[in-house]
């Protein structure tokens, strides 16, 4: 087997793991919520929850990613500081792909 090749696999492996543990997961709570009187409804809205606090998480993690690239050292050796232009056009950047974004109900 090619080097790498068997650290490729356990990885794979991992992930088909996971998927298949978040599943079983998935149904389980499906049932769990239905045995205490949850519609599919409110199971829905849940599940809209869930992705709002993983998008808001993601935003976030974007933020701290783009303030730190633009705060990197620029080509004369000074580093960016918070309020300068680059970290500016980043967060005008964010606020306006999240104002683009259609809302949901």
């Amino acid at each position: 087997m090619p080097d790498g090749a068997l650290d490729a696999l356990l990885e794979l492996m991992d992930r088909e793991d996971r998927a298949r543990a978040l599943k079983i997961l998935a149904r389980s709570l499906c049932k769990d919520l239905a045995a205490q009187g949850f519609d599919e409804r409110a199971m829905l809205v849940l599940a809209s929850e869930l992705v709002g606090e993983v998008t808001a998480r993601l935003a976030a993690e974007r933020v701290v990613a783009w303030s730190q690239r633009s705060m990197a050292p620029a080509a004369n050796n000074e580093i960016a500081s918070p309020g300068s232009a680059g970290a500016r056009s980043n967060a005008d950047a964010l606020r306006s792909t999240i104002e683009r974004r259609p809302r949901r109900a």
